[in-house]
Order: structure tokens, then C-alpha cells, then sequence
């Protein structure tokens, strides 16, 4: 990272690709940006440095990280606190700052990478990348809609038993019009139930209370998905 007087930029094995300043609403944050898709190594890369700058700096003026990006791996969205790195303020006394950690993707574990892309796309989840970052490696990475936490599959990389992933809850505001469009969309999925005094028992929790009801499906490897209704999500909580 260029830290001189004209545009602080990001450089990648010489070549500028992106920039950074301070974060517009935070006295305490750095926001950088990069101009296309990064992978990981990268993005790992560029935290080193930017904590290394972070270090450089008078310790009342010490800046958090924040990234972001203009979209490929891992990261395809704006995001406060995960992206490059998250170190918020020291004093200077030099107590240590609580770190924020945020889970941003899944492994899931297939057998057929093409297979389950088809199966997720059909799911009107977002594909985020197909990428072959190195011979013999592919990485597929989906994010459900307004999800964020993502799903990533794909070859030459360590995983689980195909199908071995069960239950993964799945969250709406309202499972009804969940359901519906993603039996539209060709996805076999259960029907609506809930928890009654007589246990598992058809139809939406007659309360609607948070956590009530739910659906059930799972795609072709068999890593099942458990849709689940809470209607408090609809106010942003």
C-alpha cells in the first residue's frame, strides 16, 4: 500500500489495483476499494500490509480496516469488517482491541461441481464466481438472497463427505412465499410444518412466533437445507 501524497493506492505485484482512504463516516477506519476481483491470497496479503501501515501511524491516530471491494473472491459485497482486517483503536496505554470475526462462507461438500451449480442457480441464489484460481482448483460461490454468509464448492479442495451437510437453517421473514417460489422455481422441498403438543404437525405455527415453522429440502448430493420462519427478521432484526 502507497502511503505518499497523491492517491494512496493498492498494488499488487506492481501493478496499482485499488485504492484507499479514510472510511467517509468513520474517524476510526480506513475504506479500500479495489477496481476488479481479488482472491483470497490476495485479500490475505493485503491485511499484513494494511495492519503494517496501521502499526506506522502516531497511536491516537491508529485506523481500523475496512473494505470494499468492487466484487470477486471472497469478496463480492461492501462490508465493515471482515474483508481485509477489523483492528479497532489501541490506546495508548496499549490494551489490546477486541477483534470481530464474521462467518463468511460455508464449504459444502459435493460431488458433482456443475451439478450442484445448476441446483443452486435454479434456487435464484446469487453466483458470485466460478473461478479456477490454479490447475486442478475450482471455486463456486453462492449467496442466498440478502444472506450474509455464502455457500463455496468446488475441486482441489479439502471437504467433507458429498451430502454429508444436514439441516442448515435457511431464514425468511415469512416462509409462505418462500415456499412458494422455490416450488416455482422446480425446487422439491417438504411442506410447511410446525411443533404442536402432538410433535411434528402440518401447516405454518398458528402463533407465527419466531422460529415456529419450517420446510424442508436438500440439493442433489444431499446436503439438506431447513427453511425456517422468523417473522421479526422483516423489521431488520
Amino acid at each position: 500500500m502507497s502511503n505518499g501524497d497523491a492517491l494512496p493506492t493498492v498494488l499488487v505485484d506492481g501493478y496499482v489495483c485499488g485504492v484507499w482512504r479514510p472510511a467517509p463516516e468513520r474517524a476510526d477506519a480506513i475504506e479500500v476499494t479495489a477496481f476488479h476481483s481479488l482472491d483470497e491470497a490476495t485479500w490475505g496479503g493485503l491485511e499484513v500490509e494494511a495492519r503494517s501501515l496501521v502499526a506506522s501511524w502516531p497511536a491516537d491516530n491508529r485506523r481500523s480496516i475496512v473494505a470494499t471491494p468492487a466484487g470477486g473472491l471472497p469478496c463480492r459485497r461492501p462490508r465493515s469488517a471482515s474483508c481485509v482486517a477489523n483492528v479497532q483503536r489501541e490506546s495508548t496505554e496499549g490494551a489490546t482491541s477486541q477483534m470481530r470475526y464474521g462467518i463468511e462462507a460455508i464449504t459444502l461438500p459435493v460431488s458433482d461441481v456443475d451439478r450442484a451449480k445448476a441446483f443452486y442457480e435454479r434456487a435464484g441464489w446469487h453466483l458470485d464466481v466460478d473461478t479456477e484460481p490454479a490447475p486442478g482448483i475450482r471455486v463456486v460461490q453462492f449467496t442466498p438472497p440478502g444472506s450474509d454468509c455464502s455457500i463455496t464448492f468446488g475441486t482441489g479442495m479439502p471437504q467433507s463427505q458429498p451430502g454429508s451437510y444436514r439441516s442448515t437453517y435457511l431464514v425468511v421473514a415469512d416462509i409462505e412465499p418462500a415456499h412458494r417460489e422455490l416450488a416455482e422455481r422446480g425446487i422439491p422441498l417438504s411442506d410447511i410444518f410446525h411443533f404442536g403438543p402432538d410433535g411434528q404437525t402440518a401447516g405454518v405455527d398458528p402463533k407465527r412466533a419466531d422460529f415456529g415453522s419450517y420446510a424442508t429440502f436438500a440439493d442433489p448430493d444431499g446436503n439438506s437445507w431447513l427453511l425456517q420462519e422468523v417473522p421479526s427478521r422483516a423489521s431488520g432484526e
